[in-house]
């Protein structure tokens, strides 16, 4: 299916996600024209269909659900390694900003129903996965997202998190995730929690790199090509991308023998050598 085939013939009665009131209650201030354009961009009138299609259904089976409707697959391999019981991390590279993160909610959430999923607070205006989602203000930061992020860290479910922050760039020729955070590392240790790495093997289209090297080039630090994230998941339609899961490491792995940066580096290495 290519993009923009999307039926647009179904009426959706109200508008689930509304720019104009996300960027009032952000205190953002934007031309109308400027929200006309972003309604395009972002294609919210494909989302809304899709969260409307699929409005009987929450967390991870509304994940699934708007998966198929994106005509998106995934290969899960060791899939059995998703640990059923326990308060695991599951790590994972973010190569895509999108149907990755639904991809990892679709397969755990069918293990075990208690994840959570650390997230721009921006996706909290997408109703169906309000349940998994923990909020992070990445825009203006505050104390109250700081302590779910704590709380979400320090309880017993199954906690979905990409270490990078941000989706996959080009980096000298390949495309890899940018620095991980030593924050999964530190927070394993101290809440005893066992990290299940994952490796998912997908991309984005060219352009999303070259908009974002060009962006980095001009010493831009306001990440713009993330506008661009849900045409490269409507870009997505019809294609399978590979999702496999690891063998658990024990948080007693990590000791003072290195530092957390150097182990988290040592993860994203076990993590990457999934694919090999």
């Amino acid at each position: 299916m290519a993009e923009g085939n999307i039926n647009t013939d179904i009426e959706v009665p109200e508008h689930l996600i509304e720019l104009d009131k996300i960027f009032k209650a952000k205190n953002i201030n934007a031309p109308k024209w400027v929200i006309r354009l972003l309604n395009r961009l972002l294609h919210v009138e494909e989302i809304n269909k899709g969260v409307y299609l699929n409005r009987d259904k929450q967390g991870a089976d509304f994940a699934k659900a708007i998966l198929e409707y994106l005509d998106i697959k995934v290969d899960l391999v060791n899939g059995e390694r998703i640990p059923k019981e326990g308060s695991p991390i599951i790590v994972a590279n973010h190569p895509l900003g999108g149907p990755d993160g639904l991809a990892l909610i679709a397969a755990v959430g069918a293990v075990r129903n208690d994840i959570l999923f650390p997230v721009n607070d921006f996706l909290m205006y997408m109703p169906p996965l309000r349940s998994v989602f923990v909020p992070v203000d990445k825009v203006h930061g505050n104390r109250g997202t700081a302590a779910g992020i704590n709380a979400a860290f320090a309880g017993d479910n199954a906690l979905l998190y990409f270490p990078a922050g941000i989706c996959s760039r080009r980096i000298k020729g390949v495309i890899q995730d940018l620095e991980w955070k030593s924050t999964v590392i530190k927070k394993a240790v101290q809440h005893h929690r066992d990290i299940v790495p994952v490796f998912i093997d997908a991309r984005n289209r060219r352009r999303f790199y070259t908009i974002a090297n060009i962006r980095k080039r001009l010493g831009v630090k306001f990440n713009f090509e993330m506008a661009l994230l849900p045409s490269e998941m409507f870009a997505q339609q019809g294609k399978t991308f590979r999702m496999t899961v690891g063998t658990p490491i024990s948080w007693q792995t990590f000791t003072e023998e290195h530092s957390p940066q150097e182990w988290t580096q040592w993860l994203k290495k076990q993590t990457y050598s999934l694919n090999e």
